[in-house]
């Protein structure tokens, strides 16, 4: 089981051939981007390197769900 982080500009395609190269990789979690930690990077004096990334549609979501399933993976959200 492999958890696969979404954002808009992932590239599912090169994702899917990666895991389609691991032994025993059957099931996958898409986890969508979310910048709920954004304000822990100020109080740390880091700078967030996400600014301008947004979280991915439910549309999207759904989209990619289907794209592993067809590339053969058991998928969840």
């Amino acid at each position: 089981r492999v958890c696969v982080p979404v954002r808009i500009d992932s590239n599912a395609e090169k994702i899917a051939d990666f895991l389609q190269m691991l032994d025993g990789v059957e099931h996958i979690d898409l986890l969508p981007y979310h910048d709920l930690g954004k304000s822990k990077y100020s109080s740390l004096g880091m700078e967030y390197k996400y600014k301008g990334c947004k979280p991915p549609e439910e549309d999207l979501m759904k989209e990619l769900l289907c794209f592993f399933v067809k590339r053969g993976f058991k998928a969840g959200m």
